[in-house]
């Protein structure tokens, strides 16, 4: 089992005369947070963590320290949203700790798979043919189930057919719902939480924290029986069954990733 706590669009201004210029309110929802991570492998921020009202010096030095604020307590990791647009690519990598616009890592018995959505600099949502090849490949060989978060929704229920979601999307989802390799997918940018299963693979979407004067974000907990979700404040609370068994490839995948192990 892994557990986890994610969040998007704090929307957090840049205010000169607080402390490490977080306003009061954005660093008692910090705190929140915290208190809640004590359990928890890593907390995931899916966007949109400042406004980017301020310009890009002032917005990427609040993002660094939002996220050392973060990391006194659990590890962080940081998705790039539209507002963090303001901050050029190869500075929010820094301060992200990324050396690639994409990450995967892993914890536990899971893959986590954090995707740059926001990567076509028109202003459009799109996962790039070096994205995509790569995830195709990270996919195609990894004997874990992979745990996959992007800022921009994949998939939607019928309920939130209005959310703009990633250009090529079906295109994605063929993939990831095909490899029977995913355990989740945990999406921001929503305008209500909502959850779905579409062949076999679970989809949540979080709620904009921004909705709400209250700190709201998700503890979460994946296992091979299905997710459980723990909502604060605009988050509800909710269980998927979707039992999922790590040993999905075939005989000689296996009898392959025995010998590789020893």
């Amino acid at each position: 089992m892994i557990q986890f706590i994610a969040f998007s669009d704090m929307l957090c201004p840049y205010d000169a005369s607080a402390a490490e210029n977080i306003p009061p309110a954005f660093e008692a929802k910090i705190k929140s947070i915290c208190g809640a991570a004590s359990n928890c492998r890593f907390i995931a921020t899916l966007g949109n963590t400042v406004d980017g009202k301020a310009d890009a010096e002032k917005s990427a030095c609040l993002l660094n320290n939002i996220l050392n604020a973060f990391d006194r307590t659990a590890s962080i990791h940081a998705l790039r949203g539209v507002c963090e647009s303001v901050i050029p690519k190869d500075e929010f990598m820094r301060i992200a700790e990324y050396t690639m616009r994409y990450r995967a890592f892993d914890v536990s018995d899971y893959r986590c798979i954090f995707l740059d959505a926001v990567s076509d600099d028109n202003g459009g949502f799109y996962i790039d043919d070096e994205q995509f090849g790569w995830i195709s490949r990270l996919l195609g060989k990894s004997h874990r189930p992979a745990i996959i978060f992007t800022t921009i929704p994949l998939a939607v229920s019928l309920e939130e057919s209005s959310v703009q979601t990633i250009k090529n999307a079906d295109e994605l989802c063929s993939l990831i719902e095909k490899s029977n390799k995913v355990a989740l997918v945990v999406q921001g940018a929503g305008s209500s939480p909502t959850h779905f299963i579409s062949h076999g693979v679970p989809y949540i979407t979080l709620s904009a924290m921004s909705a709400s004067d209250d700190v709201s974000f998700s503890l979460i907990s994946v296992s091979s029986k299905g997710v459980s979700v723990n909502g604060f404040s605009a988050q509800e609370s909710y269980e998927i069954s979707n039992v999922f068994t790590r040993n999905k490839e075939s005989f000689w995948e296996k009898v392959k990733y025995f010998f590789k192990k020893h």
